[in-house]
């Protein structure tokens, strides 16, 4: 079996969603979206705190929206 013989195999495996991001990494390149494809699943239970955090970020984009990649890039000087 060649390399793209088993790539094509793993890519069979995949649900659309994972399929599509393994997609765009590939495609941009982008070593963020890449280290965190590649990162371990996180198995830790969540904390109270985390909860309100998350809660919290979830009412602020409810409310104020979200910023396109390309002005939070900017901003950061990326």
């Amino acid at each position: 079996m060649t390399v793209k013989d088993e790539l094509h195999a793993l890519l069979d495996e995949l649900a659309d969603p994972d399929a599509r991001l393994w997609l765009e990494a590939i495609r941009t390149r982008d070593p963020f979206l890449i280290k965190l494809l590649l990162a371990p699943e996180d198995d830790e239970l969540e904390t109270e705190e985390e909860r309100a955090a998350i809660a919290e970020a979830e009412i602020d984009i409810v409310v104020n929206g979200t910023l396109p990649l390309e002005v939070v890039r900017r901003e950061l000087g990326l």
